[in-house]
């Protein structure tokens, strides 16, 4: 059998986001706002004057200076000193925290139509943060503020229509608002689009349109987006089989800190693909890999640490390697292992369960 061809195979991911699954609200936070970014007052009003004054003092760090500036305008009306007193109080910053409170000064800029308060107060729904809890009250405002053009809302929408969160569940609808925060830049929804597009999750499997959107988020460094696109390429989905671009995009992604890029570099890397033969740089992508709890590339070191591929020979740390996947539920690992321990010692095997008990001592502290 070639060496690691059954473990150190392609990782083809193309699920739907578990991210998007358990945290249907985006976790956004705006920066303060300046009352000149689109009030409905009178831009030389002195509750704008204020306001701005409020913005200055906080970057300078006088914060009790600018909640009451900001407070003042707020009580005068003005929206967006509503909304920055209730980031300060959502974020307790110059204030004791008080999510109440947060959540009564959104609520004032999200009536006069404030789409980032009203996005903000939908959260604090979500979470049931300074409210009660309720999610259709969530998926509401979050639709106002989407409505109103707040491109954050885009995304967040369509985890909500996806997931069924206040709103009954809808493909459909998620599509369209994953679409449109897509199309407004961003990165999580053109993972999220294309992730659906690649696997037919609520709409037509369609691989050309998963590279398009792959693509985007690609090239704003997005570690997920690059390794999938790899995998398009590896595998001629949507595209003709191109083991060079492919190469190019795990490379990026790998770099990125993604495991399963480093996994598949360190495969082609072994096996001469794309690239130069080189069992030890392979070692070193499997090395990142397993760091970060990767079974395969554990297993995969174990196999080089027993062989003395890329790395020098050594039973002891390949039953570590070999151990650690075993107890990340990699049955493969389990085979080698029994295999491996009929050619140890009992002390080389006591020194193997030693390290591989390290090991995993010291990710459980992290």
């Amino acid at each position: 059998m070639p060496l690691l061809l059954w473990i150190c195979t392609f990782i083809l991911i193309y699920s739907v986001s578990n991210a998007a699954r358990e945290t249907p609200y985006s976790d956004y936070r705006e920066a303060f706002i300046d009352s000149s970014m689109g009030s409905w007052q009178d831009p030389l009003s002195s509750q704008n004057a204020l306001c701005t004054e409020g913005l200055a003092q906080y970057h300078e760090g006088h914060y009790s200076k600018a909640m009451d500036l900001f407070k003042a305008a707020a009580e005068d009306g003005l929206p967006e000193a509503q909304h920055n007193l209730g980031l300060m109080y959502s974020s307790g910053i110059g204030v004791e925290k008080d999510d109440r409170k947060a959540a009564a000064w959104y609520r004032k800029a999200a009536e006069q139509g404030l789409p980032i308060s009203q996005f903000e107060l939908g959260s604090l729904y979500y979470s049931g943060q300074g409210v009660s809890q309720d999610f259709k009250k969530a998926f509401a405002w979050c639709m106002k503020a989407a409505e109103n053009g707040f491109s954050t809302a885009f995304f967040t929408l369509g985890n909500l229509y996806m997931n069924g969160v206040g709103v009954q569940q809808d493909d459909a609808n998620a599509i369209k608002w994953f679409t449109a925060a897509a199309r407004s830049g961003d990165v999580q929804a053109q993972l999220q689009l294309a992730n659906m597009y690649a696997s037919g999750t609520g709409v037509m499997q369609d691989y050309p349109e998963a590279i398009k959107w792959y693509s985007k988020a690609a090239r704003k460094e997005d570690p997920m987006a690059q390794f999938n696109l790899g995998n398009l390429y590896a595998y001629g989905k949507g595209t003709p089989k191109n083991f060079e671009l492919a190469a190019k995009w795990f490379s990026l992604a790998a770099e990125g800190g993604n495991p399963q890029a480093q996994h598949n570099m360190g495969y082609f890397c072994n096996k001469g693909i794309a690239m130069p033969k080189d069992p030890s740089r392979a070692a070193y992508w499997f090395t990142l890999a397993a760091e970060q709890g990767y079974p395969p590339s554990q297993a995969s070191l174990g196999i080089m640490y027993r062989d003395g591929l890329g790395v020098e020979k050594s039973l002891e740390t390949a039953y570590m390697f070999l151990r650690i996947a075993s107890n990340n539920d990699y049955p493969a690992a389990q085979a080698l292992l029994d295999k491996l321990i009929g050619q140890m010692t009992d002390k080389e095997i006591s020194r193997g369960e030693s390290l591989a008990r390290e090991w995993l001592e010291a990710d459980r502290l992290y």
